[in-house]
């Protein structure tokens, strides 16, 4: 069943190329497409202006988040036929997370009850970015850092195993990036809703 409209929202879909800007990563002679549109960089732009209203302020919130996630922000294509692999959702894990998109979706916390989420929450508080870092607020350069990550970090496994330096690389940097896009949100948002 569909879900119930919220009051505020226009509609309740998932929007799903809203959630990524995928810049292409590719080898010598693969495809480089340009970034489907509508894509998050759009959404980002076309909401800022509106995070009064419920509807823009929930997707903005989530969004942003999502543009700080390196996989949000490429895909990765390897021969000339490829068809990319969809910001790792293409690239298969022996891991319970089942492919590296969600590996890195779920890699600052892997626990879903609200005391756990809370505790990682109050431990990001205490990490505070540098201040030059919370000030950029491009969006599109948020897209340029994850795409960056993605090629310089994420895309540096080599097959469908984890192994435990790398785990242990993913969770610094997914700390990072989640704390950063906190503490931007927070400079947005207090800004535009004064």
């Amino acid at each position: 069943d569909p879900t119930p409209r919220l009051p505020g929202f226009r509609d309740m879909e998932v929007h799903g190329n809203w959630h990524y800007r995928d810049l292409p990563f590719s080898a010598p002679g693969a495809p480089a497409p340009a970034p489907e549109t509508p894509n998050a960089l759009v959404i980002l732009r076309e909401f800022v202006d509106a995070l009064d209203e419920p509807y823009p302020l929930a997707w903005f919130l989530h969004l942003a988040g999502d543009a700080h996630q390196p996989l949000h922000a490429v895909s990765r294509f390897l021969k000339p036929d490829d068809k990319g692999d969809r910001g790792g959702n293409d690239y298969a894990l022996d891991h319970p997370a089942r492919n590296l998109h969600a590996y890195w979706d779920n890699v600052v916390s892997r626990e879903n009850d609200m005391t756990a989420i809370q505790k990682v929450a109050s431990e990001l508080l205490q990490e505070a970015p540098p201040a030059s870092s919370v000030a950029n607020l491009h969006f599109e350069s948020w897209f340029r850092e994850s795409f960056e990550l993605a090629v310089s970090t994420v895309y540096k496994l080599n097959g469908p195993i984890i192994p435990e330096d790398y785990d242990k690389r993913a969770v610094r940097l997914g700390r990072e990036r989640v704390t950063l896009a906190g503490y931007r949100l927070a400079a947005i948002l207090n800004n535009r809703l004064q």
